[in-house]
């Protein structure tokens, strides 16, 4: 996923809000694994809907900034 996206976006850096200029590789590879935990969030739950639950609890872990 990280080669679609570089391709993509044929870009020698991409600049974020703050200023910083991240070489397009750096950032493919860190949007990557946010863009899947995305789409399992979404998956999980469009299934809890599926069954009936309600509600559900969203927390990090301990070790999450």
């Amino acid at each position: 996923m990280a080669d679609q996206l570089a391709g993509a976006h044929p870009l020698d850096r991409v600049v974020y809000r703050n200023g910083t200029r991240m070489p397009v590789r750096a950032w493919a590879e860190a949007a990557t694994p946010a863009r899947t935990a995305v789409a399992y969030n979404a998956g999980t739950l469009a299934v809890a809907r599926e069954h009936g639950v309600q509600l559900v609890e969203v927390f990090d872990g301990y070790d999450c900034g």
